[in-house]
């Protein structure tokens, strides 16, 4: 994948890396077989990306696309009256100028000096409404008393009391299924306060309790410039800079540092050009170009302090990066499972 000639791709898996927007764009060749050894880099096809100039007329473009959930058919037509749909939010805008470089009383490039600069944004937020499980404000002192009623199936046992019993173990049951506060792990506290209380009834055994829409948005925005200039009738060069960035932030349920994932992607670079005519026959072109391509993936909770919940330091000591130790549960997935803390991290 080739920008202007020169590759861009983000790393060795052929993906490809800044993306031009369209009103940039002068011409895109593709090419299923590349025979042209100026190219290299690939024993297959290539696709090149060529980017508009500016010239001695001033040319610009505009454009926007959006889209709202108030002029959504499904909203008005199709969600019974009085019904609260989450919102779906998308507006995508940009444009583009070129010309010739003008400094008043300066400067004149018209037949020399162009310019042509494009700018691209795009923003998003899109529904993603969950439900879950968290514990009650009696489950969260021990207390588990309610769930007797629902069968002895429920009975909670004291696991440090488990004694050999034949070819099993037996354990003490907690009198009333009330877990003691002596019995409580201090890390378990520190993970409390990190769950929010039920907002929703749920079932009667409290799963289900708890629903969230925390909408995943998208947040992009593109830049690129070039200059070109033309020397004389043998001598030309352009010069063309890039870079965009995308941000991401998805899954934060509980809204805080507990949960949700960020995601940030910048694409970067630039070229410059010179080609000089020997002769009719006779041409050298030669590029010199720069592409760098960054993608990161963190948790809110970067640089958290494990000892502030309970752990030991040796936690912190030899974790490559500080979050929020995760916390997952055994049961299967689904809406009736605990939700987790933190996950892992790009």
């Amino acid at each position: 994948v080739l920008l202007n000639g020169v590759p861009n791709m983000q790393d060795s898996s052929r993906v490809s890396g800044y993306s031009p927007s369209m009103d940039s764009v002068q011409e895109v060749r593709v090419d299923v077989f590349e025979a042209d050894a100026s190219y290299g880099d690939t024993s297959g096809g290539t696709v090149n990306l060529v980017t508009k100039g500016g010239s001695n007329a001033f040319h610009g473009t505009g454009s926007e696309f959006n889209e709202f959930s108030a002029i959504n058919a499904p909203a008005r037509w199709f969600i019974p009256v009085g019904t609260k749909t989450p919102a779906t939010r998308q507006n995508q805008y940009g444009g583009t100028i070129g010309g010739p470089v003008l400094v008043p009383k300066l400067f004149n490039g018209r037949n020399k000096l162009f310019f042509f600069y494009s700018y691209e944004r795009f923003k998003d937020t899109v529904p993603d409404a969950q439900i879950n499980t968290v514990p009650t404000a009696a489950e969260r002192n021990g207390d588990f008393s309610a769930l007797l009623a629902l069968g002895t199936n429920y009975q909670l046992y004291d696991p440090s009391s488990g004694v050999v019993n034949g070819t099993g173990v037996k354990r003490s049951p907690f009198t009333g299924n009330i877990i003691p506060p002596s019995s409580i792990n201090q890390v378990a506290k520190g993970y409390l306060q990190f769950y929010p209380l039920p907002n929703q009834p749920g079932s009667a055994d409290g799963e289900n309790n708890f629903f969230s829409n925390n909408p995943t948005a998208d947040d992009y925005n593109s830049h690129s410039g070039r200059l070109d200039y033309s020397i004389n009738g043998n001598n030309r060069i352009f010069f063309e800079v890039h870079r965009s960035e995308y941000k991401r932030t998805q899954s934060n349920i509980f809204q805080n540092i507990s949960t949700g994932t960020k995601t940030y992607n910048v694409y970067q670079g630039g070229l410059f050009d010179y080609v000089h005519t020997f002769n009719s026959t006779l041409t050298m072109d030669s590029r010199l170009s720069l592409t760098r391509s960054y993608l990161n993936s963190t948790l809110p909770s970067q640089g958290f302090d494990a000892t502030s919940i309970g752990f030991p330091s040796y936690i912190n000591t030899f974790a490559t990066e500080r979050f929020l130790p995760r916390l997952v549960f055994s049961e299967s997935s689904g809406t009736k499972a605990f939700a987790g803390l933190s996950t892992t991290p790009g």
